[in-house]
């Protein structure tokens, strides 16, 4: 909520109850939880100088790394299809890898609900882009060049992580992004947004990072296509080894204890 792109977005509904309480009852706070870096910042850019735990979120590994080898090339989003998610970026980009590459065999896979219309708005870019559209399951993903298919839960959205070989979240904020958990939970490689947390990937050797313009991104795209399926299972399982280090419940767990521990 401290994010600079949240402070503005309806900023006039915001105003009268940030002076009135919000800001006072987060000052009053004996620790903010932040979950990475950058969310820090936001905080300390909005002057607030209370003690901060910075620990990131955490997640389960009851699945085994998926082989990622199903005979329709996806590259998969998972989140709500809103404006701040930087789909409209995503489809540029698309557009431009595309037409640079002959048999150009990618197809997107966007998982999540739509959210003020959105989905609308991304299908009539899509269309002035050249680009084909189609809203129904994840199964039918090869029939077009972009594929919406809501909101999946369960078995459903596992199925949808097992049948791509790349997750993209092209986010122009992000606070977190607990999908890129569930992908490296998944043997899946990351291509994230510079805008959100998740640049160590690159240094992990399972995710790349890309500057929000289509340009940076149809290049960033290009060389992820350009990967063989060899190369892009072994950055997907540095990046589940990655997991069972840092984002476990229980490592998380026993950093959110030792916080609460210096809480006077």
């Amino acid at each position: 909520m401290l994010a600079p792109w949240a402070m503005a977005h309806k900023r006039g509904k915001k105003i009268l109850p940030w002076a009135l309480y919000q800001r006072a009852d987060i000052r009053r706070a004996a620790l903010i939880h932040t979950t990475a870096e950058q969310e820090t910042q936001w905080v300390r850019d909005l002057g607030f100088r209370n003690p901060v735990a910075e620990v990131p979120l955490g997640t389960d590994l009851p699945v085994d790394p998926a082989l990622h080898d199903e005979p329709v090339k996806v590259l998969l989003f998972v989140g709500h299809i809103y404006p701040v998610k930087g789909l409209d970026l995503l489809l540029k980009a698309w557009a431009l890898a595309k037409g640079r590459a002959a048999g150009w065999d990618w197809h997107l896979l966007l998982v999540g609900p739509d959210q003020a219309g959105h989905m609308a708005e991304l299908e009539h870019l899509a269309g002035l882009l050249g680009l084909t559209t189609r809203r129904g399951s994840a199964e039918g993903v090869g029939v077009a060049d972009v594929t919406f298919a809501g909101p999946l839960y369960g078995s459903e959205k596992d199925a949808a992580y097992r049948m791509a070989r790349g997750l993209i979240l092209p986010s122009y904020t992000e606070n977190f992004g607990g999908v890129v958990l569930d992908a490296l939970v998944f043997g899946l490689p990351v291509l994230t947004s510079a805008a959100t947390p998740w640049r160590h990937l690159e240094a992990a050797g399972c995710g790349q990072t890309f500057d929000l313009e289509p340009e940076a991104l149809a290049e960033t795209l290009s060389a992820f296509a350009a990967r063989s399926d060899a190369e892009r299972r072994e950055a997907g399982l540095k990046g589940r080894a990655l997991v069972e280090r840092d984002y476990t419940w229980e490592a998380v767990g026993h950093r959110m204890s030792e916080a609460y521990r210096t809480v006077k």
